[in-house]
């Protein structure tokens, strides 16, 4: 294949995935291709489900903090459609208010019960010092949660960041397929 047939190949093909995916925006659908939580299609809801509750699945926009900062300078977060050009962040929530959390070198308990895959690391893959949420005893406050992903143990969440303001949730999100 000659070099214009592939040009004309490969910006048909990038228009494609570009349609594909300002369709499936338009239709409410979000699509998850990191690990922290599983490959697939996500269906997302009108507005976040008030008060969350454990279990709930949520898309949020990474805020001006320095853990988002040194996550987004770092590539934990990808590019994407929040207004700091971030990519939203898929995290279940984990703790409510009322709960208890518990971080320690050992991992997360969430009302004395351990969360797998919560251990606590102070180095990134690349070795670099990664700095995480004070070990201690938290009450979860009203009007805040905590979000935890079990799905892999390297997922940036809660552990790294703290609690997160209710208020900050973007939306509510049920998958439709994933891949595991």
């Amino acid at each position: 294949m000659d070099r214009k047939r592939m040009a004309i190949l490969l910006c048909t093909m990038a228009g494609v995935i570009l349609a594909l995916g300002y369709l499936a925006t338009a239709l409410g659908l979000c699509i998850n291709l990191t690990p922290s939580m599983p490959v697939g299609l996500y269906l997302t809801h009108t507005g976040p489900n008030h008060p969350l509750q454990r279990g709930t699945l949520v898309l949020l926009c990474p805020l001006e903090t320095p853990a988002f900062r040194l996550a987004m300078n770092r590539n934990y977060i990808g590019a994407g459609s929040c207004p700091n050009q971030s990519s939203p962040l898929l995290k279940p929530v984990a703790a409510v208010a009322g709960d208890t959390v518990t971080l320690s070198p050992q991992g997360v308990q969430v009302n004395q019960t351990w969360l797998p895959q919560s251990k606590i690391f102070n180095y990134d893959s690349a070795e670099r010092p990664l700095p995480h949420w004070p070990y201690g005893l938290y009450t979860v406050h009203s009007g805040e949660v905590w979000l935890f992903s079990t799905h892999s143990l390297q997922s940036y969440d809660s552990r790294y960041f703290g609690p997160i303001d209710e208020a900050r949730i973007t939306t509510s999100v049920t998958p439709l397929w994933t891949g595991g």
